[in-house]
């Protein structure tokens, strides 16, 4: 059985308990798919013990049991470790729930034998059986006209412990309910006082045969049409449901598609602001290998400055070195050729006067001509 069908039948057995009719109904509905689809016996039996009594008569009522089938859900109710403790309400009640389906269809009378005998055991007590076994078996056997059938399956039990047991059981239960008891006759091999080694003739069919296999047939059409019209109950519950998610999915979709051409736009928004950005990189290179060269180009013409600053300046010192040179080389020269005339100015009274006049003057042009020759010009 898949996770989610344990988890959804754990959760609607919560609510089945609190009498939710329809949690019964659907905890019924996932036992017929999982019967359906896995054959599950022993998986189907203990979820029909843990679920709402309601729910293991529904599935035995509805769902067409074969006679491979009935003889395995026998097998599985008998080996189910639940039914080896006594004085369970629930098991004895499940008991009599399968017994009596299997008794109202005609499934399996060996499968049916099997489960009375261990309903017949379960319930055994010191004094007589348990209260819960004697109430079921009248409610789902007795009252529901099925005791016929149950003593004409009892009839065919082959062996004579088993069989002594349960004619124990039906006396107890005749004793118990005897206004509404059978008047059926139970064969016992041990009223005949034969040996046990002979030989019984084969039954005959009789007219219950006749009935039973009618009312098996019947019932079973009947059971087809219910599963079929609660199926078809699901189906449509599931199809609105499916609808209902088309219609999500048709709205996410409008969504996505909405969100895909906004996605879109913005893809070629980005594409452009990247195509932007690499030609701004680009250029951002060239403006950068530009000014590398523009910085390479001052710092040679800086370099080139400074030399020719240098040179300028050794120029203007050799020049003032020159022109000093040249001032000395002058003020000697002036100093030579003025120096007659000077010592000549040291030797007179340096009195000017009518005796000296025309001599001074004639030093004095003498002067203004050396001065004149040295560059010394007055015009």
């Amino acid at each position: 059985m898949e996770k989610n069908y344990e988890e959804k039948l754990i959760e609607l057995n919560t609510k089945s308990k609190k009498k939710t009719v329809s949690a019964k109904k659907e905890s019924y509905l996932i036992l017929s798919k999982v019967f359906v689809e896995t054959k599950n016996y022993n998986e189907i039996i203990d979820w029909c013990i843990k679920c709402h009594y309601s729910v293991c008569d529904m599935f035995f009522d509805k769902n067409i049991v074969s006679f491979e089938d009935a003889e395995k859900f026998s097998s599985a109710i008998i080996t189910n470790p639940v039914f080896q403790k006594k004085g369970n309400y629930n098991v004895l009640q499940r008991l009599i729930i399968v017994c009596s389906h299997f008794l109202k269809k005609g499934t399996n009378n060996t499968a049916t034998i099997n489960i009375i005998l261990k309903a017949v055991s379960y319930g055994k007590t010191d004094n007589g059986y348990y209260t819960d076994l004697v109430t079921n078996f009248k409610k789902y056997i007795i009252d529901k006209k099925l005791i016929n059938t149950f003593i004409d399956v009892v009839n065919i039990v082959d062996k004579e412990y088993d069989k002594k047991r349960l004619l124990g059981f039906i006396a107890y239960m005749e004793k118990e309910n005897s206004a509404n008891f059978s008047e059926k006759k139970i064969e016992n091999k041990n009223e005949d006082k034969m040996p046990s080694n002979n030989i019984e003739k084969p039954l005959k069919p009789s007219d219950t045969d006749t009935q039973n296999y009618v009312m098996k047939t019947e019932n079973e059409e009947q059971i087809l049409i219910n599963q079929f019209k609660e199926y078809n109950e699901v189906l449509a519950s599931q199809i609105k449901k499916l609808t209902e998610t088309n219609s999500i999915i048709s709205t996410l979709k409008t969504a996505i598609e909405n969100s895909n051409t906004a996605l879109a736009l913005k893809e070629n928004e980005i594409k452009r602001l990247h195509s932007e950005l690499s030609e701004s990189k680009e250029q951002a290179t060239v403006f950068a290998t530009e000014n590398n060269g523009l910085k390479q180009e001052l710092n040679n013409n800086k370099t080139e400055i400074n030399n020719l600053h240098e040179r300028l300046k050794s120029v203007f010192e050799i020049d003032n070195s020159i022109q000093n040179q040249e001032i000395e080389t002058l003020k000697r020269n002036i100093t030579d050729a003025l120096r007659l005339e000077h010592n000549e100015f040291k030797s007179s009274d340096n009195v000017c006067n009518e005796d000296n006049f025309q001599a001074n003057y004639a030093s004095l042009h003498r002067i203004f001509k050396i001065l004149n020759r040295f560059g010394v010009n007055f015009d």
